[in-house]
């Protein structure tokens, strides 16, 4: 390693050669491989087994979102059978390896987006998980370093890729604090705001600390997880 460059060696007509490879942006060159840097909370993924226990059928919260943002909601998402739902929980099985987070999920989308695939807020997050360019250059990192894909494999401006963006820099959160508030509050304020604030905390401790939006956004996120649980033990 270089500053930042990652030697390589190849053989050519019988003579090893070295080619300098350029490791992406929000990595470093370390230990011979381009990894993620300490501040980016990626590899957490590589551990196949969640860290927390996410319960099956909660609940999420002692109150349950009544109409409003989560009917329309639903008929954004195409719930029960549409494409857009349909893709929604496979994705979440395919990166938590079980339907568990699926309530918590839609009622993170209901909250960010109320299922509008179009939407976008005046900070530039955009669609239905209202993704900003670093969680994007996050995930992108991740699948280049731990799964060989390219590093602008997903871009957060096609739908499917919004999700597969905001399920897996959830986990990222989740594997990271061990807690489904605290990862909730860094999913909205980002991760760097909860360790300045919530290190050795519990939400509810911290949660005056925080800014204003996020003190609002988790409980209502797990009101709406509650009544999308509540719906999909009852046709299950």
């Amino acid at each position: 390693c270089s500053e930042g460059r990652l030697i390589e060696y190849s053989c050519l007509n019988e003579q090893c050669v070295d080619e300098a490879v350029v490791c992406p942006e929000g990595t470093i060159c370390q230990d011979g491989r381009c990894a993620l840097r300490s501040a980016v909370t990626a590899p957490a993924l590589v551990t196949p087994a969640l860290p927390i226990t996410i319960p099956s059928v909660g609940p999420f919260s002692t109150e349950a979102t009544v109409g409003g943002i989560f009917t329309s909601t639903k008929t954004n998402l195409e719930y029960p059978s549409g494409e857009t739902f349909v893709y929604i929980k496979n994705t979440v099985r395919e990166i938590f390896e079980n339907e568990n987070t699926l309530p918590l999920i839609l009622g993170m989308i209901t909250q960010e987006s109320g299922g509008n695939k179009q939407a976008r807020s005046s900070a530039g997050a955009v669609g239905l998980m209202q993704i900003m360019p670093g969680a994007q250059t996050d995930v992108n990192n991740y699948l280049f370093i731990y799964h060989s894909q390219p590093l602008d494999s997903k871009n957060r401006n096609v739908w499917k890729d919004n999700v597969y963006i905001g399920i897996t820099y959830f986990k990222f959160q989740l594997d990271e604090y061990k807690n489904i508030e605290l990862a909730l509050a860094a999913y909205n304020a980002g991760p760097e705001n909860v360790n300045s604030r919530c290190k050795g905390k519990t939400f509810d401790q911290c949660k005056p600390l925080l800014p204003t939006e996020t003190q609002n956004y988790v409980p209502a996120v797990l009101k709406h997880a509650e009544a999308w649980r509540r719906l999909l033990i009852s046709i299950s």
